[in-house]
């Protein structure tokens, strides 16, 4: 259901203060980084995110959430252009909790109905998420020809699953939400050209683990698949290598293993712990790498030199997103 104008809020907006904006911002803020403008058009009053370069960009409100309560949620969206999921997210105690989406158009307004409980009394932030932003990523792969490769959309690893998966309790409602997190994003980054790596640790480190020669006869079985006989594969070695001397001539006869298929190697997670010999255990790993002729390039897992090059996630680290140090 797609409406010229929205109904107005059921149940005078509930505890949600200024639910119809008629008095305009009061109650609502603008959340992360969009910029926020309360405008009027036909009579209908309505708050417009804007600017919007993440998917979390949005307006909110902070509200007070109580225990034992079932809350029932509603809101009429609209998108500038085309068509656009949008989820309704109240964020509790670093937590994210969905209380509701739906698929948005534009020229109408379209409802969002919800709800949900919690476990523990306490405020929360109600704001709304959408993949409807700038496309940075086709502005630099196309304007500026930065080549962008694409890591997995969904992990079948308890440890590297998003929170917001792991609360959903019923599978219909996990494979709706999977379906709908992969369709967002192929559609948005698709590529028919895309390279497929079969992207795997413990292959080049040391003689132990998973090895090479695994990897290789995996990747012999996808090629063998009916209809895989023109697949433009890859192999990608991660690279995870421990703070001591490393073995490069076991590093070169697995690159040797992985490369005999004739497809592109990538060294898809270079890094190391720090540790004494790190700058020069790196080199020579690098240098092997590069040397070999079926690599094709080679990705460090590793942040800038002031906060040691061993970690990437920089956060808390007087670095702003962008990289960029901040001067306190």
């Amino acid at each position: 259901m797609c409406l010229e104008n929205p109904y107005k809020p059921q149940y005078n907006g509930g505890i949600i203060v200024n639910p119809d904006l008629q008095n305009g911002s009061q109650g609502w803020s603008q959340f992360a980084n969009a910029k926020v403008d309360f405008r009027e058009f036909g009579g209908n009053k309505f708050v417009v995110a804007r600017g919007r370069n993440q998917s979390y960009d949005s307006v909110s409100q902070k509200i007070y959430l109580e225990k034992g309560l079932l809350y029932t949620f509603s809101a009429w969206l609209q998108v500038s252009k085309g068509k656009a999921p949008v989820i309704a997210v109240f964020k509790k105690n670093g937590e994210y909790k969905h209380a509701g989406s739906v698929i948005v158009e534009s020229k109408c307004w379209s409802m969002l109905k919800g709800g949900l409980t919690i476990d523990e009394s306490g405020p929360a932030e109600l704001y709304f998420e959408t993949s409807k932003v700038l496309d940075l990523y086709n502005y630099n792969t196309i304007k500026n020809e930065i080549l962008v490769r694409g890591h997995t959309v969904l992990w079948d690893d308890p440890k590297m699953q998003p929170s917001w998966e792991k609360k959903i309790k019923d599978p219909e409602d996990l494979m709706n939400v999977t379906l709908n997190r992969i369709n967002s994003v192929m559609k948005r980054y698709k590529d028919p050209d895309v390279t497929l790596f079969v992207n795997e640790y413990n292959t080049i480190e040391n003689p132990g683990g998973v090895t090479a020669t695994p990897v290789k006869e995996k990747m012999e079985e996808i090629l063998a698949y009916q209809g895989n006989e023109n697949i433009k594969g890859a192999i990608g070695a991660q690279g995870h290598f421990s703070p001591t001397q490393p073995n490069l001539a076991y590093m070169r006869s697995a690159l040797d293993t992985l490369g005999s298929l004739g497809l592109p190697v990538w060294i898809t997670e270079l890094d190391m712990p720090k540790c004494p010999n790190q700058a020069k255990y790196m080199e020579e790993i690098l240098r092997e790498a590069y040397s070999h002729p079926a690599v094709e390039g080679i990705i460090i897992f590793a942040g800038p030199e002031v906060i040691g090059f061993g970690q990437a996630d920089t956060r808390g680290q007087g670095l702003q997103q962008h990289g960029d140090r901040r001067c306190n």
